[in-house]
């Protein structure tokens, strides 16, 4: 009886895969770079990597924060790098 538990056990520890999430191999600078390409490409505006927050919690989204001289932007990248949305705001008066 010990040895079919064993070999249960063994069978199921050997079946059993770890996936890794695929945004473990993003790091935050590639992330932030996503954001910049991003804003180059639909409002023209060269920012900084400097100039930028990157905000993410859990297996979420990431929320990046661009700063411009005139207003923000901020872009959602989902989990596998693809830029979710771009949106420009206004800074408040």
């Amino acid at each position: 009886m010990k040895k079919l538990i064993f070999l249960i056990m063994l069978l199921f520890i050997s079946c059993t895969t770890v996936t890794v999430p695929k945004t473990s191999i993003y790091t935050k600078e590639q992330i932030v770079e996503i954001g910049i390409k991003e804003v180059k490409r639909v409002y023209n505006l060269d920012i900084d990597s400097k100039d930028t927050a990157v905000f993410k919690s859990g297996y979420g989204e990431w929320k990046v924060v661009l700063y411009s001289a005139t207003n923000p932007v901020f872009v959602i990248i989902n989990e596998d790098g693809t830029v979710k949305s771009v949106e420009m705001k206004d800074y408040i008066q």
